[in-house]
């Protein structure tokens, strides 16, 4: 065929456009996509997407600062996926979903711990890293080489809140002897609460009323009733947030004003405030984080989610898991300047970066388990959450009776 200068402009501008697709590919790499299967309806489902939302606005913040640069820019993507509260094989469903379909290189879930017992088989299998906020001792007792756990042991849970309460309540000269603990049915507040029952006893103090209740009870009965008749000087109850707003709620109603403790999303939700006004007084917790909290970073962060999110008073412990979670994560890719869950893994495993939780930087066990994570005590003060314990992060005196 005879070169013309007609085709040879034609052949000219067919590279022209042929280069430009490939300088925009270049600059405009993959999506590091960021699943997140999280508990998003039901007793737990405030918490989850609180969770979402903190993993959300560390991915923007990142984005606008011109994403992962070892990735050339690449942005971060996150897809949530309702995984219930209550439903393990739905936790299955939708986190094998985004393995499959939508090719994750890690997961941040599931949050309530009998779905992460269950998403984490999945991401075992499909040797994908997931970064868990759960608070049971099992996620990184079955030998799985895949999960990173941010909260301490329940069992480190059970302990502090002996230990911390104790110490709390000789702070206010009194002395803490007789104790109920009761718990939910559901796997993490199970195991929150056994903890609590076996320290109590370790403890020396008398337990004078103990017992599981069906998480997303109807009736507070089985909790008021025990608590009445024993009159306890402290009531330790790991519940949902709706089962625990009605214990509370049914407590005070008949006058009685004994201190209450819980762990974790029992406490640190917008609820408790909302559903209960000034009967949250006093009600204090264990939790991973709290949005007063004087370490690095943390002031910018709460000051950016409330503007995000400026329906909301305060940021919630599991937002501030949340965007941590997105910390370690974007550090782990920057390292391994991989989108490949198995490398990102092994990223994950070996990073040490800090982050808004307090402690100090973020490592791991071998286990998985975070190795310097610490519970903090928090307590509800004419409707501000407050740092009450241990002395080294407290920001308000604890109130006791």
């Amino acid at each position: 065929m005879v070169s013309t200068p007609k085709l040879r402009r034609r052949h000219l501008a067919a590279a022209a456009a042929s280069f430009a697709i490939t300088r925009g590919a270049q600059a405009q790499p993959p999506d590091v996509i960021i699943g997140a299967p999280n508990c998003l309806t039901g007793g737990l489902g405030e918490a989850g997407q609180q969770v979402v939302k903190g993993l959300e606005l560390l991915a923007e913040q990142v984005n606008a600062a011109g994403g992962i640069k070892s990735l050339g820019g690449a942005r971060l993507k996150i897809i949530p996926a309702d995984t219930s509260t209550d439903n393990p094989a739905q936790a299955a469903s939708v986190t094998r979903r985004l393995i499959a379909e939508n090719h994750c290189s890690a997961l941040v879930g599931s949050h309530a711990s009998t779905m992460t017992l269950s998403s984490q088989i999945e991401a075992e299998r499909g040797r994908v890293p997931i970064l868990t906020t759960s608070y049971a001792d099992q996620i990184v007792e079955r030998g799985f080489k895949y999960t990173f756990k941010i909260p301490p042991q329940s069992a480190s849970f059970g302990l502090a809140n002996i230990d911390y309460t104790r110490k709390i309540f000789a702070d206010a000269g009194r002395k803490l002897q007789r104790v109920a603990v009761f718990y939910g049915s559901d796997a993490g507040n199970g195991a929150n609460g056994r903890a609590e029952v076996a320290q109590v006893k370790k403890a020396g103090l008398d337990l004078v009323a103990s017992g599981s209740v069906p998480t997303g009870m109807s009736d507070p009965t089985p909790v008021v009733g025990p608590v009445l008749a024993t009159k306890p000087d402290l009531l330790m109850a790991n519940l949902v947030t709706p089962d625990m707003v009605m214990v509370i709620h049914a407590l005070r109603a008949v006058g009685a004003r004994l201190p209450i403790m819980t762990s974790g999303s029992g406490i640190s939700v917008k609820s408790i405030p909302q559903n209960l006004g000034d009967q949250a007084d006093g009600f204090m917790g264990t939790v991973v984080w709290n949005d007063d909290l004087k370490v690095p970073g943390a002031a910018a962060f709460l000051k950016a989610f409330l503007k995000a999110n400026p329906k909301q008073t305060f940021a919630p412990q599991e937002a501030g898991e949340g965007y941590a979670t997105g910390q370690i994560i974007a550090a782990a890719l920057e390292k391994a300047a991989t989108t490949d869950p198995r490398k990102l893994r092994d990223a994950i495993a070996a990073i040490r970066v800090q982050t808004i939780l307090p402690g100090g930087p973020v490592e791991f066990a071998p286990n998985g388990l975070s190795r310097h994570g610490i519970p903090l005590m928090v307590q509800w003060q004419k409707g501000e959450l407050h740092t009450i314990w241990p002395k080294a992060y407290q920001t308000a005196r604890p109130i006791v009776g």
